[in-house]
């Protein structure tokens, strides 16, 4: 059974989510980048950035562990699932408390060490992004577990609708960095309600609890442990940048480095989805003695997301200038160089995110959270080495580097649960880079004609023509449906 007709009905749902999430999320940053200057963006961001990496410690991993013990009990002792989702709750908490408390005392330190006198007021005011945002995703990586995609991606839109709507008015009246942080924190805060209560409704109130299972709480805490590791690891690999930026260069340089970033982020949707719904459903099969379906599932899931982001990446660095210059305007010109090397990004964070998720479900936390630690540091080494020597496109040079090494490591690990015949992998990966240099020497002479956005998408419109016909014509879209056949 195909990857479309095991997880096609949730895939839909996710998928539909994640791309009105992308134009919300877009339409967001051209506001942002229209009322606020670019060293209010920076400023913003930068903000964001120290959040993020404190909710390394208020989500403390609960969230995936309490997803993991769902998928591994809501089958066959469900009368354990009122007690997985009340000890979940309890430790997010608590770890929710202690980070907001951490910050709070520690804000004016940041403040100085960053020299950013304005951010000390926003990281205060930033806890409530903490507390709302962690318990937005502890309700949506449970719903997660219980495989229940459609509710998931419900509260995730809202989140993202809620958040423009909010964000683009506050800034439009003049509220600027303050009104956007507020933005952020009511739409988190109002879909993790949403989330809770809908668990609590359909899940918590309707299944008969029996005495808890002695060892449950210590599982959920000690797969915790390894999951705090990969989220501390991942979450500084992502943020240590911007804040490095911000500490090294200026707030200027991060809203160059962010954008950049937020785009790749946007067209990170359909593998993000993919791998959202899929994960759960490989644990189920594996559970259930159900390899074969498993393999299937994966490899399936892993030529998609090559066939997608080798063509995408390349079509980006194609575009990369009149991109910016039509989008976000003439002032972020500098951000072209750091779009063109995190194109590259974007391919090895579709498979990090792919084998990611799937190695937490299986059990492999530890091992990736290991090899994430390693690369992490490695990251923030490059950082502090380039960016004083090549300014602000060392960030995204490092971040490449590091991320394919990560990419590769994860995939060796993931061989391990999953076969992957790297022989046909390797035939794949070449014919996926042929259409991918055809549809870029097609597309790359037009790019000095573009002088609208009209053209713009016009000319991404012609590549994606030209990579869908030669995808056809190769008969690659099939190609890796036949992947058990000539898996010898």
């Amino acid at each position: 059974m195909g990857l479309i007709s095991r997880i096609g009905g949730d895939l839909k749902f996710e998928t539909s989510s994640q791309i009105l999430g992308v134009i919300l999320g877009g339409s967001l940053t051209i506001i942002l980048a229209q009322f606020l200057s670019p060293n209010d963006y920076g400023l913003l961001f930068l903000t964001i950035s120290v959040l993020e990496v404190a909710k390394i410690f208020s989500r403390s991993g609960v969230g995936k562990s309490t997803s993991r013990y769902i998928a591994d009990y809501k089958d066959t002792q469900p009368d354990q699932i009122p007690h997985i989702l009340t000890t979940g709750l309890i430790y997010t908490i608590i770890a929710i408390a202690s980070t907001c408390a951490i910050i709070i005392f520690g804000r004016s330190y940041i403040s100085e060490l960053l020299n950013q006198p304005k951010i000390t007021s926003l990281l205060f005011i930033g806890t409530g992004f903490i507390a709302a945002s962690t318990l937005f995703s502890f309700a949506r990586l449970s719903l997660q577990g219980f495989e229940n995609i459609k509710a998931s991606s419900a509260i995730f839109l809202l989140n993202r609708t809620i958040r423009t709507i909010l964000v683009s008015v506050f800034v439009y009246f003049g509220f600027n960095t303050l009104g956007a942080l507020l933005g952020y924190i009511l739409a988190a805060l109002l879909s993790a309600i949403c989330g809770l209560v809908y668990m609590y409704i359909n899940y918590y109130n309707t299944i008969k609890s029996d005495t808890i299972d002695t060892k449950l709480r210590k599982k959920i805490g000690k797969y915790s442990l390894p999951l705090i590791l990969s989220n501390a690891a991942n979450s500084i690999d992502k943020r240590v940048d911007v804040f490095l930026i911000g500490l090294i260069i200026d707030p200027t340089a991060v809203a160059y480095y962010t954008i950049s970033r937020q785009m790749i982020m946007f067209i990170q949707s359909p593998i993000s989805s993919l791998t959202f719904t899929l994960a759960p459903t490989l644990k189920a099969d594996i559970v259930k003695g159900n390899k074969d379906d498993a393999i299937e599932l994966y490899n399936d899931a892993l030529s998609i997301g090559l066939l997608l982001y080798i063509p995408a990446a390349a079509g980006l660095i194609v575009l990369a200038e009149p991109t910016i210059r039509m989008i976000f305007g003439s002032q972020y010109l500098d951000a072209v160089p750091i779009l063109q090397i995190l194109s590259l990004y974007a391919i090895f964070s579709s498979i990090v995110t792919l084998n990611g998720q799937c190695l937490d479900f299986l059990g492999r936390a530890r091992d990736r959270a290991a090899i994430k630690g390693v690369t992490s540091m490695a990251n923030a080494g490059l950082n502090i080495f380039l960016l004083p020597w090549i300014g602000v496109t060392g960030a995204a040079l490092s971040t490449v580097l590091t991320y394919a090494v990560y990419a590769i490591s994860i995939t060796y690990i993931m061989s391990f649960e999953i076969k992957i015949n790297f022989r046909w992998l390797f035939h794949y990966l070449l014919i996926v880079c042929l259409i991918t240099a055809v549809m870029s020497a097609v597309i790359y002479p037009f790019v000095g004609y573009i002088q609208g956005i009209h053209h713009l998408i016009a000319l991404t419109g012609l590549g994606i023509l030209v990579w869908m016909t030669l995808a056809l014509w190769t008969q690659l879209i099939h190609f890796e449906l036949d992947y058990i056949r000539c898996n010898n």
